[in-house]
């Protein structure tokens, strides 16, 4: 889990030492917080994906499929809010 937080941390550096140059590259010079939060998504998905593994090594399928499942069911809930209750849909 250290190693993997340490390249997430030096990932996310060097996302954002270099946001001006990456955000040009990909045509999103105007909104470079777009790839600085999609950097984020990538280094924290990363980060929680090893206490999953560690279930599914231990065999515990049941903890597995009910933690992943009720994330997905958060992430919904969550765009949901966003998009629909809140209505941010520029």
């Amino acid at each position: 889990l250290a190693m993997v937080g340490t390249l997430s941390a030096v990932f996310l550096a060097a996302v954002f030492t270099l946001i001006t140059p990456i955000s040009r590259a990909l045509g999103y010079a105007d909104h470079p917080e777009y790839i600085l939060m999609m950097a984020s998504v990538v280094a924290l998905d990363a980060i929680q994906a090893i206490p999953f593994c560690l279930l599914r090594y231990r065999k515990k399928a049941v903890k597995f499929a009910c933690l992943k499942l009720l994330f997905i069911i958060m992430n919904i809930g969550l765009n949901l809010l966003y998009f629909v209750v809140l209505g941010h849909t520029e």
